[in-house]
This record gives C-alpha cells, sequence and structure tokens, in this order.
C-alpha cells in the first residue's frame, strides 16, 4: 500500500484520494464559440487536457444576453467574463454573476488599471490579463478553480 498523504495536490483541490473538485466555468465572450484557435477556445482545450488535476465542465456563450441566460439557468461554480462585449454591458453580467452568488473572473486583451479597478469595484472575483502564450493556460485555471473554490468557503 503506497503513502497517499503526501500526494501534491494543487490549491482549492481535496485532499481525498480520488476526489477532484468539480467546477463548473462558464466563458462569455464575443469569440467564446471559436474553437482552438480562440483565447475561450485554448482555455478550453486546456481543460480537457487538465481533467487528471481538475473536473471542469465548461459551457461558452458567444453574448452576453446567452450568458445571463446560462447563470441562471446552468448554475456554474465560476465565470469567465470577457471584460468588453459588443452586446450588452460586462457590468450587468457582472452584477448578475454577483447576484446569484457567483464569482465572476474578469479577462481583457488590454492589460490597463482601470479596467481592473473597474470591475474588482463592481464585485469582480478577479481580473485576469489575456495572454498569447499557451503555457500560461494551466496557471489561469488553478486560479479560477481556486476562485470558485474560495467563493464556496464564503458562502
Amino acid at each position: 500500500m503506497t503513502d497517499q498523504s503526501n500526494k501534491w495536490v494543487p490549491s482549492g483541490q481535496s485532499n481525498e484520494v480520488g476526489q477532484r473538485k468539480q467546477v463548473r466555468l462558464l466563458i462569455i465572450g464575443d469569440e467564446a464559440v471559436e474553437e482552438g484557435g480562440s483565447y475561450y477556445g485554448q482555455l478550453k482545450e486546456c481543460a480537457e487536457l487538465c481533467r487528471h488535476l481538475f473536473d471542469i465542465t465548461c459551457n461558452v456563450a458567444a453574448s452576453g444576453e446567452s450568458g445571463m441566460k446560462l447563470i441562471q439557468g446552468w448554475e456554474p461554480t465560476v465565470v469567465l467574463l470577457e471584460a468588453h462585449l459588443s452586446d450588452i454591458s460586462s457590468l450587468d453580467i457582472l452584477r448578475c454573476g454577483n447576484e446569484n452568488s457567483i464569482p465572476v473572473v474578469v479577462t481583457s486583451h488590454y492589460r490597463s488599471h482601470e479596467i481592473e479597478e473597474t470591475f474588482t469595484q463592481g464585485g469582480a472575483a478577479a481580473y485576469l490579463p489575456k495572454t498569447d502564450d499557451p503555457d500560461d493556460f494551466e496557471q489561469i485555471l488553478h486560479k479560477i478553480v481556486n476562485v470558485a473554490s474560495e467563493a464556496k468557503i464564503t458562502h
């Protein structure tokens, strides 16, 4: 019998052998349904590849309106929200997430302290600038899982 007590488990995950943190990730962004080539497509693919670390079920919404419906109907554990949507204000979606006790992580290609401050003051759980480096996606997923785990503890 092997000793499992020293097995490394990423932050936000259970120490129970064979148990992984279950996360329902809703991705909302204008380019969210583009598979592979888009930022969100690459993030979704990374989530599939990291299933040995955590159990992430992804759902995507290519508009703010459909994202709001999924927040209420699909009941995600955490939302990854594009800061700039073409159909409705991302701040409206952030408020919807907050009203439903769902942590929202905001992301943008623009590295702006003003954007980060606006969303964190509006109740965002975190702000993660987008990256073009595919090697960063696993670290981003860890942060998203941690946000979801911390929300469960505080709510």
